[in-house]
């Protein structure tokens, strides 16, 4: 597992909101956001571009510096909205937190080790990327790593088999599969039959006999 360390993020307070207000913010190199959660009120922040790329780049829980009066709390990226065209960001959900109640978060799930069937040929696939989980906020991982090497060919491992880091509990369907080594597939193209090669003859001499 790959735990997250805690980062400062800088944002700045806004009061105007909107369509139009959030396009010039957008304009001026920063973009929109809202700080939200239980016991807090509901605060309209813009980031700079900087900021923006430090947290895209951060999955777990940050310090959100508020303004120059230097309010602090700790938070979460619950959403990012996205230009379906350009893939820039251009709203953020945060989601206030606190470090003694337990969080949901979706979490990469990467492959260690090679597994025992690649000896007899097979390969491993990945069918889930990502797991849903529940933890404190300072146990959130950036991914967490299972080890396959015990995978055999034709084997399934699913959520329920995963080996979890202490403190972090698995949310999605135990019944997924995530990992599974299989032989490679090999398309085979069928032979015409008989019938087939016949009629496809005939239609090529009606074919020449239309030409003529």
């Amino acid at each position: 597992m790959s735990r997250s360390r805690t980062i400062s993020i800088q944002v700045e307070p806004r009061s105007m909101v909107g369509s139009a207000a959030a396009r010039r913010l957008r304009r001026q190199g920063q973009v929109p956001a809202v700080l939200y959660g239980r016991g807090i009120e509901t605060t309209m922040v813009a980031l700079s571009g900087e900021a923006v790329h430090a947290v895209t780049h951060h999955p777990g829980m940050m310090e959100l510096v508020i303004g120059a009066a230097g309010d602090q709390t700790s938070a979460i990226v619950k959403e990012l909205q996205r230009n379906p065209l350009t893939g820039a960001v251009e709203h953020i959900d945060f989601l206030a937190v606190r470090a003694d109640e337990a969080i949901q978060s979706v979490v990469p799930l990467e492959a260690h080790g090679e597994p025992k069937g690649s000896a007899r040929g097979g390969q491993l696939e990945q069918i889930l990327h990502e797991l849903e989980i529940r933890c404190l906020p300072a146990d959130l991982p950036e991914s967490i790593e299972i080890e396959v090497s015990d995978l055999d060919l034709d084997e399934t491992m699913h959520v329920a088999d995963l080996a979890l880091p202490e403190g972090i509990k698995a949310l999605s369907d135990p019944n997924l599969a995530v990992f599974q080594v299989r032989l490679p597939r090999v398309d085979v193209v069928a032979a015409p039959t008989a019938v087939e090669a016949e009629g496809e003859a005939a239609k090529e001499e009606a074919g020449d006999a239309k030409e003529g």
